[in-house]
């Protein structure tokens, strides 16, 4: 396996990890806010919800901070809140498409 490919296996790895978080977390942030209401105490939501926001926040430099396997700059280096949309398909430095090897 080439060094290309290893590193386009590791993007895709935290691109899995930065989906996981966002959704198993927002899920589990769900569950703790039903019994929240249930057994009237709020302050257990609220600690899952800053510990959610604190592993997406993580998970999400991670992912963003992806470093492009031929220069070594980030590949994608634009500003984003929520990473939904598409990605940058080539470096922002020097021209490497997304999974070329």
């Amino acid at each position: 396996m080439s060094d290309y490919q290893k590193a386009w296996q590791q993007y895709r790895n935290l691109k899995r990890q930065y989906l996981r978080v966002l959704v198993v977390g927002f899920l589990i942030f769900v569950a703790a806010s039903v019994l929240s209401m249930v057994f009237h105490d709020e302050r257990s939501a609220l600690l899952v919800a800053i510990s959610w926001i604190l592993f997406f926040m993580y998970a999400q430099y991670r992912f963003f901070a992806f470093l492009c396997p031929r220069c070594g700059k980030p590949f994608d280096r634009r500003f984003r809140l929520l990473g939904f949309y598409s990605y940058a398909r080539k470096c922002m430095h020097c021209g490497l498409q997304k999974f070329s090897t």
